[in-house]
């Protein structure tokens, strides 16, 4: 939060000394053409000198606005340089690899994990931001994970769901997750993230956005959660 403000009144700040500049350039040339009137006096009507310094005010204020307008689609152009950032991003593999195996309809039953001389790096380039983790965690136990920003723990998540590349080995009932299906993997798992997102549509379609559901079953996920009474 504090380097998103730092750069927010960064920003600010130069898009007020800019804006300053910008009034001290219109000034000078809004003088200079004063001046010119004072230099060459001859022949030179009043309305003529009033014409000029009002269009010269004027493009002083089209050459601000302009400019600052150029400076925002400049600014604004920063979502359109992540996009492209995305297309190029390698493709997951799919579900077509032979080392992968559909795993029963009834995995995962008990929700053991285990983690195995698991370590994962964001890319090859970058130090490793998980190291030879071992640990276990049993059906049904809960676990807290404490550590300070960039320790790691969003990163746990992201190894559970194979959004990275890892080593060592991740299982949970047994089943070692780089062996299953990727779509297999994730639709079975499930994350409650820290900031909830709602799309554009119903609240059944938030609950159940593939139809695979019936009202009956949504209903009694809504008594078991006791949400009934705010709907």
């Amino acid at each position: 939060q504090d380097l998103h403000t730092s750069a927010w009144y960064l920003t600010i700040a130069t898009t007020i000394a800019f804006g300053f500049w910008l009034d001290c350039v219109s000034n000078v040339f809004v003088g200079c053409v004063t001046f010119s009137f004072l230099v060459f006096e001859e022949g030179m009507l009043g309305a003529d000198v009033g014409l000029a310094i009002s269009q010269s005010l004027i493009l002083s204020g089209m050459l601000q606005y302009g400019i600052r307008q150029t400076a925002e689609v400049v600014n604004q152009m920063t979502a359109v340089e992540r996009v492209l950032e995305y297309t190029k991003i390698d493709k997951e593999q799919g579900n077509n690899s032979e080392s992968e195996k559909k795993v029963p309809v009834t995995w995962p039953s008990k929700g053991a994990i285990q983690f195995e001389h698991t370590s994962m790096s964001y890319s090859i380039s970058d130090p490793p931001v998980l190291r030879d983790l071992n640990f276990v965690i049993e059906p049904a136990q809960k676990v807290g994970i404490v550590g300070r920003t960039g320790a790691g723990k969003s990163s746990l998540i992201s190894a559970l769901f194979r959004l990275a590349k890892l080593e060592g080995s991740i299982k949970i009932d047994q089943v070692d997750t780089q062996t299953v299906r990727l779509h297999d993997l994730r639709s079975r798992i499930s994350i409650i993230p820290q900031e909830p997102v709602l799309f554009s549509a119903s609240l059944r379609d938030n609950l159940d956005p593939f139809n695979n559901y019936q009202d009956d079953t949504l209903w009694n996920a809504l008594e078991e959660v006791s949400v009934i009474g705010y709907l």
